[in-house]
């Protein structure tokens, strides 16, 4: 069975500290150059915001893994084609299974940063992804809230082996410096029990001191909470 590899929003370069200043410099280091991605069966883009759709990283990614495909939406396709990615490597995150290789197919669903927005197609400007590899499904959330379409969607694509959530909470202070924030911690678990996932991934808490949420927090409500699934941090995944 040939190896499928699929990377989700890769963020390998220091873009947003220079499109947005010091602040957002990256608190953890890129784990290895864009360049030296040679094995990407699929790359997922859930929506345009740099640090998500990051044309630093996706076009060396692209040329040095020449057969993978990149699944995003519209506004996504829009900017990789601009900055010279080939029409023929775009898929539009069409809400329907997309097949890309045999073994490997990917189901865009709804995302609400802050809002489920869609373009004048009627496309998905935010979108996050089920993944199918061999038969077992994972879903990656993409930056969003917690939304009843997006539980309906899941439900209806499931069971799903393993959530990747986003944990950086909205809050005053967030959308008072234009930081659109995402579900909260309780937010992602409860989306996950209610979903029945086995293992919930947090994500998008580590990487920006003013959009941070603490490794104590998450441990902390997950031990009192007690969910009915397990917790998966980045360190358990080296």
């Amino acid at each position: 069975m040939r190896d499928l590899v699929v990377y989700t929003d890769p963020y390998l370069s220091d873009r947003v500290e220079r499109l947005e200043g010091p602040e957002f410099a990256r608190l953890v280091p890129a784990p290895l150059a864009p360049g030296d991605i040679a094995d990407a069966t699929l790359v997922v883009v859930s929506h345009v915001h740099p640090d998500h759709c990051d044309p630093d990283t996706l076009l060396p990614l692209a040329a040095a893994s020449p057969a993978a495909r990149i699944v995003c939406p519209l506004p996504v396709a829009r900017l990789l084609r601009e900055s010279g990615i080939e029409q023929s490597r775009l898929v539009l995150a069409v809400e329907e299974w997309l097949e890309i290789v045999p073994g490997l197919r990917v189901r865009p669903v709804p995302a609400a940063h802050k809002y489920i927005e869609r373009e004048l197609d009627g496309s998905l400007r935010f979108v996050g992804f089920v993944i199918e590899m061999n038969g077992r499904r994972i879903y990656h959330a993409g930056d969003t809230r917690v939304h009843e379409s997006i539980l309906a969607a899941l439900e209806e694509l499931g069971p799903i082996e393993a959530m990747f959530l986003p944990v950086n909470e909205c809050n005053f202070f967030r959308d008072r410096v234009g930081i659109v924030g995402n579900m909260s911690i309780r937010d992602a678990f409860s989306m996950a029990a209610e979903s029945g996932c086995g293992t919930v991934v947090p994500m998008h808490y580590d990487m920006f001191r003013l959009n941070c949420v603490y490794r104590d927090e998450i441990e902390a409500v997950y031990r009192n909470l007690n969910p009915p699934f397990d917790l998966m941090l980045d360190p358990d995944l080296l």
